[in-house]
């Protein structure tokens, strides 16, 4: 299957597809009701605060969900943004719970069962059945460690608290950057592991795109907060590291003319690599191509690497394509309530979000809020009524107290579900909540 169409091909629309009416249960909201137009709702912290974070100081995806280590890290950098001394503080208290579960080698498990163990530590859970134990995946250490080191940021200059745990996250993604390397000749990060510690590790070699991103962009509040000669407990330098994987990042996952400062061509990031790579748990194995938060997580990651101040002089700023990339994925991915769609809407890029050709032209909260994050650090002049639309339609596709709906239809329903399954059987996510606080809205 091709990434993109060839140039003079005939493409076929896509035509929506939306689920039959049925009788429901709750209201549902749509973006236009008649001549009412859905009220945009600024979001607040109450939702993370209250029900997201437990009593023992640990965040789950949902009121009744896992304790991930992903999603943790999203949800704490949104209350440090937006919140004040007792948000820090509850920060702290969330982040000294999953230094409690780091493993030795600096890893997280991608989710924890949410009932404390005798130790005061969390068991990893799976479903019954599934072929693996355990879960370590790349951005979930990434993600801690850039929670970590903007918790200590906030709590004063010289702040060390979390220095340790970082350290040792990073001790695993070198690991992942090490596994990578030996498979696939490239600096970037093997996205995640299985059956650790309880079985020999099954590493799943190649990278993930967006991963490696959030990996780099976590890296420069570290080497910001804790000096750029920082290294890992085993003494690799995070900066060599961080180089390392920058310079790859654009060489080998951008498709456009990266090495052309005076290019004008808008083009995108390849979501995989190697090109066609298995990437497990994939829906259906289908790999799909020019999404939407991949263009924002790349260009985002690549913009602040490049500007900062750890960038080796010897390696390019390469900057000049983040605008190109974020381009791309307002021309293809932009949908007509204000949001972004999973990728471009045509069988050419992929099969959708859940791999079933349904919901190609849902519109997410949770891209959405990405690409405000990124179109913020790369030029937020240049995309100021860009990120003014998507923030409403954050706004709008939310209710009150920071909950956040999962999707809004082509019809303008705005909905908790996903692909075919309908909304009433989701919760409200903890991940669209925490990235659409921290785009601002």
């Amino acid at each position: 299957m091709p990434d993109f169409p060839p140039i003079g091909a005939i493409v076929p629309l896509v035509e929506p597809t939306e689920e039959p009416l049925t009788v429901r249960g709750i209201h549902q909201f749509f973006m236009l009701d008649g001549v009412s137009v859905k009220t945009a709702t600024s979001l607040t912290l109450d939702y993370l605060k209250r029900q997201l974070t437990l009593p023992t100081s640990v965040i789950v995806s949902d009121p009744t969900g896992a304790i991930p280590s992903y999603e943790t890290g999203w949800c704490v950098l949104a209350l440090l943004e937006r919140g004040g001394v007792e948000e820090l503080t509850l920060a702290q208290k969330i982040l000294d719970e999953m230094v409690k579960n780091q493993y030795a080698d600096g890893s997280w498990e991608q989710q924890f069962y949410p009932l404390r163990l005798a130790d005061g530590k969390h068991a990893p859970t799976v479903l019954a059945g599934m072929p693996y134990e355990r879960i370590q995946v790349d951005s979930g250490a990434g993600m801690e460690a850039w929670a970590m080191a903007e918790c200590d940021k906030e709590i004063g200059v010289g702040s060390e608290i979390y220095k340790t745990p970082v350290r040792k996250a990073y001790d695993f993604l070198r690991e992942c950057q090490y596994r990578h390397t030996l498979a696939h000749a490239s600096n970037l990060l093997a996205n995640q592991r299985w059956n650790y510690p309880v079985s020999t590790p099954l590493w799943n070699t190649p990278a993930f795109a967006a991963d490696s991103a959030e990996c780099l962009l976590a890296t420069v509040p570290v080497l910001d907060q804790y000096g750029t000669d920082l290294t890992n407990t085993a003494g690799y330098s995070i900066k060599k590291f961080a180089n390392d994987l920058y310079y790859d990042l654009v060489r080998k996952t951008y498709l456009g003319s990266w090495g052309d400062p005076a290019s004008k061509e808008d083009y995108r990031f390849r979501t995989e690599y190697p090109a066609g790579a298995k990437m497990w748990l994939m829906p259906k194995d289908v790999v799909p191509q020019g999404i939407s938060y991949t263009q924002a997580l790349c260009a985002w990651a690549i913009y602040k690497w490049a500007k900062s101040a750890h960038r080796d002089p010897l390696i390019a700023d390469y900057s000049y394509i983040c605008k190109r990339a974020l381009n791309y994925a307002i021309a293809l991915t932009s949908g007509k309530w204000g949001g972004f769609y999973y990728h471009p809407a045509d069988y050419a890029y992929g099969y959708g979000i859940a791999g079933d050709g349904v919901g190609l032209l849902d519109e997410f909260p949770s891209f959405t809020a990405l690409m405000v994050c990124a179109m913020k650090a790369v030029d937020g002049t240049y995309y100021a009524d860009r990120i003014t639309g998507a923030i409403d339609f954050l706004r709008r596709a939310s209710v009150d107290g920071g909950r956040v709906f999962n999707r809004v239809k082509i019809s303008g329903q705005v909905d908790l579900g996903e692909a075919t399954v309908v909304g009433e059987r989701y919760h409200f996510r903890a991940l669209n909540t925490g990235q659409a606080l921290l785009a601002g809205a």
